[in-house]
């Protein structure tokens, strides 16, 4: 909900009541999103008990409707999950020992698959049930169900928590910091968040940096530049690598073939990528 009460702030105001209206603030912004949070739940269960309703049919036809839509895709999923478990049973008892295992990994990738469309059916639902009890407020304000109470009194909380907001910070022109200190604290957010995804990166690496830092491990522990320890190796003293190069071809080695093994992963991982979604992506089949 947006300020409605905002006035040009005064030059100099102690930072001691900056704070303190920033926490008020706060407070009431997190009064404000459980308000709000409250009422789409209270939303969701006023569609849901009327999506069953016929005297709403000509007035929220739109809103029934996609309720039917999802509810429908759901109970589709659902009858979907209990038929595959049954179709494994009956290919477990047909094939060869051998094969049983496959049988038991296609049913539980192909049960997992559809528990994930189930809950985003539900999900959908749930959307669908909120938007249906939102139509059917606005649309009839003399609806009694307990649902609508609890909509309507989270609804009015809401609203009171974004006025005693904008009411404590109206005197700072809306914003409890000086815009300088604002500006920079935006900033700072920024700042934080790019540090963030780079420091990701460089202690998460990704599978060609691993398979580079692989290939670099593999080399130093099987290939050295002294033949005396190369001897010593192989003759069962001590551990270590066991064969000797020379010292431009360790160096070669140790340098160029982890590259070499990053780029190759790299070039599978991507040419593995574009086959996907050539032969998954909607509408490829219409394409061959």
């Amino acid at each position: 909900m947006e300020s409605t009460l905002s006035v040009p702030p005064p030059k100099h105001v102690p930072i001691r009541e900056r704070v303190s209206a920033g926490i008020a603030a706060f407070r009431f912004s997190r009064q404000e999103r459980r308000a709000l949070r409250e009422h789409g739940f209270a939303l969701q269960k006023l569609g849901e008990s009327l999506g069953s309703r016929d005297d709403l049919a000509e007035r929220l036809s739109e809103s029934l409707h996609e309720v039917g839509e999802r509810r429908s895709k759901c109970d589709a999923i659902t009858s979907s999950l209990g038929r595959s478990l049954d179709d494994d049973r009956a290919d477990y008892a047909e094939v060869p020992a051998l094969v049983r295992p496959l049988v038991i990994l296609r049913g539980l990738a192909h049960r997992g698959v559809l528990r994930a469309r189930l809950y985003r059916a539900r999900k959908e639902l749930s959307v669908a049930w909120e938007r249906l009890g939102g139509d059917a407020l606005d649309d009839d304000s003399s609806l009694t169900v307990p649902a609508a109470e609890l909509a309507r009194a989270a609804r009015a909380a809401a609203l009171r928590a974004c006025e005693d907001r904008d009411r404590v910070l109206a005197p700072y022109g809306g914003a409890a910091l000086p815009p300088g200190m604002a500006r920079g604290a935006r900033e700072a957010r920024h700042l934080t968040k790019s540090v963030a995804k780079e420091v990701r990166g460089a202690l998460v690496p990704r599978l060609p940096a691993v398979a580079g830092m692989g290939v670099g491990w593999w080399v130093a522990n099987t290939f050295t530049d002294s033949s005396f320890s190369a001897t010593l190796h192989s003759l069962g003293l001590g551990s270590g690598p066991r064969y000797a190069v020379t010292t431009e071809q360790y160096q070669l080695m140790h340098f160029w073939m982890p590259i070499a093994a990053a780029a190759t992963c790299s070039y599978l991982g991507s040419r593995l990528g574009a086959l996907i979604r050539a032969r998954y992506q909607p509408g490829s089949a219409a394409k061959k």
